[in-house]
């Protein structure tokens, strides 16, 4: 989707935008890139935030119809002249196809305006975005009373409504400490999982293709989902990985869609939080996840140049303040050379095997 420039589109223009992001959105029809551009147009501008939360606020009082009243409230939208455009570029499916043809075909303003005349403003909508940078924390409050602590180099979307409180985890990592509300469920969406809670805390972690759910208090219900049009190559989930899990407090999972893995283990409660307090603590994890998550906090770009790296495994706890020396005593535990380039940028090499000597005796040497 073309993003206009923010200075010269017109409130309609961005209204038309907004109202393509949405069901884009609501229809589960994003990837991750797109994701991230969604994010990039909402938080470039006040005034694309004010008309999402528009759009979002008529959206909310269009599904609070009964059926009876949709199938009225399209007949009069089809009575009504259209304008020179007559298809939307994206239908939300909760709705019939015609409904949702007939109502986009017609301005914001006249869609506004009829659902303001048949039911008023009916329920509230909050919808919001975050983004940290690297190394820095944020805390956020949200409007249930639940809490967000963001990590570095974090971006989460939240939408809250009547019905539904909905976060999605764009990046990085969260620690969230849910408030109880039976009536709204509390759902998180990190790439290809949802996870589901009432009132409990979790951590949730994103890394490479990997989603890791750590819970320290209460339970949740961890998802993995797929999308039918997701065409990356990966193996078929097996039965087990693409069921609801029940993960409790002291227990995590790990969820890898593309080698169609999901493992469950015992945590360490105080290790969970330990990135809150400074420390990154790891346990047998991939040396390339492990340099993902300390990339969020290194003020050095660190390269991994040999994919063989990646999978080497470390356990252990690098403190946020030590990474440089962390870094270059690496090439102690590992078989790989560390090396400075710049002031930006840190490389981590395959060590060469040593050359084999060849010694031969005797006079005649071929």
């Amino acid at each position: 989707m073309t993003i206009k420039s923010q200075d010269l589109a017109p409130e309609s223009d961005r209204l038309e935008i907004a109202s393509d992001w949405l069901l884009r959105i609501q229809a589960g029809s994003l990837d991750s890139e797109e994701l991230a551009q969604w994010l990039q147009w909402y938080d470039a501008d006040s005034a694309n935030r004010s008309a999402f939360e528009k759009v979002q606020a008529t959206f909310e009082s269009i599904h609070a119809l009964p059926q009876s009243e949709r199938s009225a409230w399209a007949s009069r939208l089809e009575a009504v002249e259209r304008p020179e455009r007559s298809r939307p570029r994206f239908l939300l499916p909760r709705f019939s196809r015609p409904v949702w043809a007939t109502a986009f075909t017609l301005t914001f303003a006249l869609i506004a305006s009829l659902v303001v005349w048949q039911l008023g403003r009916h329920g509230s909508v909050e919808t919001s975005a975050f983004k940290t940078e690297r190394a820095i924390h944020r805390d956020i409050s949200l409007p249930d009373g639940s809490r967000v602590r963001l990590g570095a180099r974090s971006q989460l979307f939240v939408n809250f409504t009547s019905q539904t409180r909905y976060l999605v985890l764009e990046g990085g990592e969260a620690f969230f400490t849910v408030a109880k509300d039976k009536e709204r469920p509390f759902l998180v969406q990190a790439g290809e999982v949802t996870i589901r809670a009432v009132g409990t805390e979790f951590n949730v972690r994103r890394v490479m293709d990997k989603t890791i759910v750590a819970v320290t208090e209460g339970v949740v219900e961890v998802r993995p989902t797929l999308r039918p049009d997701d065409r990356r190559p990966r193996q078929a989930m097996s039965r087990s990985a693409s069921r609801a899990i029940r993960v409790a407090a002291g227990e995590q999972v790990s969820v890898d869609p593309v080698a169609a893995v999901v493992s469950v283990k015992q945590i360490d409660s105080e290790a969970v939080i330990g990135w809150q307090e400074g420390r990154l603590e790891f346990v047998d994890e991939p040396l390339g996840m492990v340099i993902e998550t300390i990339n969020r906090y290194s003020h050095r770009d660190i390269v991994i140049t040999d994919k063989a790296i990646n999978e080497l495994r470390f356990s252990g706890t690098v403190s946020r303040e030590h990474i440089d020396q962390w870094l270059f005593a690496l090439s102690e535990i590992f078989p790989v050379d560390v090396r400075r380039v710049g002031n930006e940028t840190v490389l981590i090499s395959q060590r060469p095997a040593p050359k084999r000597r060849d010694f031969r005796f005797g006079p005649y040497v071929r």
